[in-house]
């Protein structure tokens, strides 16, 4: 929402007001009346950013990398104060209600990454390998992933520098033949580097 024009909230507003959209041209008209509307925004994530980190500078070491989530009361207060300050009372007064999403935990995180893996799992099918991460690659790669400023956006990209790549150097290294087994491999972090190692417990 931070990001559309003046004229488009405006058009929004008239919306809410009656449900119905006319076009530019005025030959056009769209009907809402059995619609919802959904409106993503970050307005307010720098704000709750900012006061966590001064919160936590203030009652931990200066050097701890990540800071603790806000409760989710502090965390809609101030959201709904910057909420007030870029948006009309109009505007907000349409609004039938407003979520606040929580800040991703390290469970939520492992859960992206395990997706992440699944997925890239149904791509190996065809080389007849099935990869499982070791505790010590999961948190490494949640690690290195992950920034409560930024989300879990470069989750991916840390899957792909830790494991797709060395993957596709360890499967480029085997002795293939025409009627391999399966294998299962599992990946672990050491040493700051990725160890790749057959699962015997499955041959």
């Amino acid at each position: 929402m931070e990001k559309a024009s003046n004229t488009v909230l405006q058009t929004l507003l008239n919306v809410f007001d009656n449900g119905l959209m006319t076009v530019a041209s005025g030959q056009i008209t769209i009907n809402f009346r059995n619609s919802l509307i959904f409106m993503t925004s970050n307005i307010g994530a720098r704000e709750v950013q900012e006061y966590a980190r001064r919160k936590s500078h203030s009652k931990l070491r200066h050097f701890l990398r990540v800071t603790r989530p806000l409760s989710i009361e502090t965390t809609r207060k101030l959201i709904q104060e910057q909420l007030e300050t870029r948006l009309s009372p109009e505007f907000l007064n349409r609004v039938d209600d407003i979520i606040t999403f929580n800040w991703l935990d390290e469970t939520a995180v492992e859960d992206i990454i395990l997706l992440h893996i699944r997925q890239l799992n149904q791509r190996l099918l065809h080389h007849r390998v099935d990869i499982h991460l070791e505790p010590s690659m999961l948190a490494h790669l949640a690690e290195v992933g992950f920034d409560q400023r930024y989300g879990a956006r470069s989750l991916k990209r840390a899957i792909r520098r830790y494991v797709e790549v060395p993957l596709a150097e360890y499967l480029l290294s085997r002795s293939w033949e025409s009627e391999m087994p399966s294998e299962r491999v599992i990946v672990a972090w050491r040493n700051g580097d990725t160890h790749f190692r057959k699962d015997l417990q499955k041959e």
